[in-house]
């Protein structure tokens, strides 16, 4: 049996169904939703201007040297440069969902499993504004990425 989907009214149209956003699973509104997002939009571009300005800065510090105390102060730069780098990539596909999640709202589409087409949890949604897969959904593709990461 489909559930309820709040997100979404549905207006039947002959054979055909038209979704229009009116509020999510949450009780928000479409409104309320777009705010939230941009303002986590913000947020993560602020968070990865910094880490710019972090690895730009640990790089015009790095100065190898050839005694063990420089290669140590190198291995440490490094180290840093590389979680640096491993935040911007992770606020940079936090942006990506944030722009799907913002493009669904346009489209009507919000608050649906991009996978089975079935209404994400009201209390995923909550949680997690950008999130393009029900439960079920997510847990299946993180499963098959860790089976196939375990295969390499």
């Amino acid at each position: 049996m489909r559930p309820t989907i709040s997100v979404l009214a549905v207006q039947q149209k002959g054979d055909a169904m038209s979704a229009v956003t009116e509020t999510s699973n949450c009780g928000q509104t479409s409104q309320a939703i777009r705010e939230r997002l941009a303002r986590r939009r913000e947020f993560l571009l602020s968070d990865i201007r910094a880490h710019l300005r972090e690895a730009l800065h640990v790089t015009e510090e790095s100065d190898p040297g050839t005694g063990d105390l420089e290669r140590a102060t190198e291995a440490a730069h490094e180290e840093e440069l590389a979680l640096n780098i491993a935040d911007v990539e992770r606020d940079s596909d936090e942006l990506s969902a944030i722009k799907s999640a913002l493009d669904a709202l346009q489209a009507g589409t919000y608050g649906l499993c991009l996978d089975c087409g079935e209404a994400i949890g009201a209390r995923r949604l909550s949680l997690n504004p950008a999130a393009t897969r029900c439960l079920a959904c997510a847990s299946e593709r993180e499963h098959m990425a860790a089976a196939a990461s375990r295969r390499r």
